[in-house]
């Protein structure tokens, strides 16, 4: 019941998540743009065809889509980013200067603009918004706006020997954290030593 009071019903509850859904998906495209300039040699084991056309056109789908939710559900959406910015905030200051995570926030400048944008353009919608812009042309803002932004973000990516480095370090971290858990029981128990026979015991 608690997570229905900020919602009216279970339509808006819905819409609410779709909108946070598609914000992250949206976030990928710019990823798979971004590394397939960093690191085009890469091996993967997909390679998605026509990718630079399906990248800035699904994140402007993807844009549209929380426009679509309307004004009253994409309020709330942008304060619950912001209170996830705050924590952000918070855990990086009580945090040990050598344990900060590096958050690259030069690289991170479009993502602003790109935020409050669309929060200004959904509620000058006519999407639950003021209709300021009518329906149509707030849609063609829409579009447009995240055309500027997409190609913008691509503008400051990381660097690609700075993305080498993440990809790398990433890589080293996951492979040392799944090593214990791919050795026999015997090896962690003895590390490394000869295990013991044992007798079998009959059942």
């Amino acid at each position: 019941m608690i997570v229905f009071l900020p919602f009216p019903g279970w339509q808006k509850l819905v819409a609410f998540i779709t909108s946070a859904s598609v914000i992250i998906y949206a976030a990928q495209c710019l990823s798979l743009a971004a590394m397939r300039r960093q690191l085009p040699d890469h091996p993967r084991p997909f390679r998605l065809a026509a990718g630079g056309v399906i990248a800035p056109i699904g994140f402007v789908i993807a844009n549209l889509i929380v426009l679509f939710a309307g004004w009253t559900t994409d309020w709330k959406l942008f304060v619950a980013v912001a209170i996830g910015f705050v924590l952000l905030a918070v855990s990086q200051l009580t945090r040990a200067r050598a344990d900060r995570v590096p958050l690259d926030w030069r690289s991170s400048v479009w993502m602003w603009p790109w935020l409050v944008g669309l929060g200004v353009l959904s509620w000058l919608s006519s999407f639950d918004g003021q209709n300021d812009l009518h329906f149509g042309v707030d849609m063609a803002v829409t579009a447009g706006f995240s055309l500027v932004i997409y190609f913008f973000a691509l503008s400051r990516r990381l660097p690609d020997d700075v993305a080498r480095e993440r990809l790398r370090s990433g890589a080293d971290e996951l492979e040392s954290a799944d090593a214990p858990a791919d050795r026999p029981a015997y090896e962690r128990e003895t590390d490394g030593a000869r295990p013991r026979e044992r007798t079998p015991v009959a059942r």
